[in-house]
């Protein structure tokens, strides 16, 4: 599997720099982030694919839950997805 995270306009490199600052923000502020990464002109996103990890967002409710699925999802597209 080819690594994303190497290429711009993917949605794993647009997360990495969330992903650095996630300890220090609220579960709000990340998620706040996070959709507004999903929903950026700047990265080359299926909407299917964007609106799929809209609503899982939508349905997280501690902050750690959430820095793991954002990690998770970054590292799928690092091609090191966890199973």
């Amino acid at each position: 599997m080819q690594d994303l995270s190497k290429h711009s306009r993917t949605l794993t490199s647009a997360i990495e720099p969330l992903i650095g600052r996630m300890e220090s923000m609220s579960i709000d502020e990340i998620k706040s982030e996070f959709i507004s990464i999903l929903r950026s002109d700047d990265i080359d996103i299926a909407s299917a694919t964007s609106n799929k990890w809209i609503l899982a967002s939508n349905g997280v409710i501690g902050k750690r839950q959430m820095m793991h699925m954002i990690s998770s999802v970054c590292l799928a597209g690092s091609g090191m997805r966890v199973r």
